[in-house]
């Protein structure tokens, strides 16, 4: 005979003898697994909420971090107010600064005697715990500029080591730093030694 607890847990083997007794037995099952279902995917689509904003916000450092290459190669500096929180650091070869003013003439004061410049991000990474995130890239620069005897290209590689922060208007640096790994060419390109 089947126990009552059986019967409320599901684990009753009830075997129906007629057609409405099968009905009810398959309704009732169907409702067990429903239940369950729904359980699971209420989770699962809490997870994947949780997933997609991660990708998201991935996404959204990524161009942060392209955004950053693309406006000084541009010569569009005042880009970098949008980029960086107001109080960033930014720790470059030469030096580091907090001033957003003197991060971008620095930048400016080294790639404007440049022909062209080229910065380009691969391997990007980024770590995310609510509003902040630790994140980074590798990096080659490719400089060029006419008339330089020994050579007009010169050209570094190196790593982007990034902190975060969500703003209302989206991702922001509030730290920034670049390390050198190797380079190649012609330094007289980029440094009047």
């Amino acid at each position: 005979m089947t126990s009552f607890n059986e019967v409320i847990e599901g684990t009753a083997s009830v075997q129906p003898e007629n057609n409405q007794q099968r009905s009810n037995a398959t309704l009732s099952a169907v409702r067990r697994d429903w239940k369950a279902s729904s359980v699971k995917n209420r989770l699962l689509r809490k997870n994947m909420d949780a997933r997609t904003q991660e990708i998201f916000d991935k996404q959204a450092i990524r161009e942060v971090q392209n955004r950053y290459s693309y406006s000084i190669d541009c010569g569009q500096y005042d880009n970098l107010d949008v980029l960086f929180t107001p109080n960033a650091i930014y720790h470059f070869i030469t030096g580091f600064t907090d001033d957003i003013k003197d991060l971008k003439k620095t930048i400016r004061d080294a790639l404007q005697p440049l022909t062209s410049s080229q910065h380009i991000n691969t391997n990007q990474w980024a770590e995310i715990e609510g509003d902040l995130a630790q994140a980074g890239c590798y990096f080659t620069v490719h400089m060029h500029k006419e008339g330089v005897a020994g050579g007009e290209h010169f050209e570094m590689g190196g790593r982007y080591d990034d902190e975060l922060i969500r703003a209302s208007d989206g991702w922001r640096f509030s730290k920034r730093a670049i390390t050198i790994l190797w380079s190649e060419g012609n330094r007289q390109v980029r440094w009047q030694d």
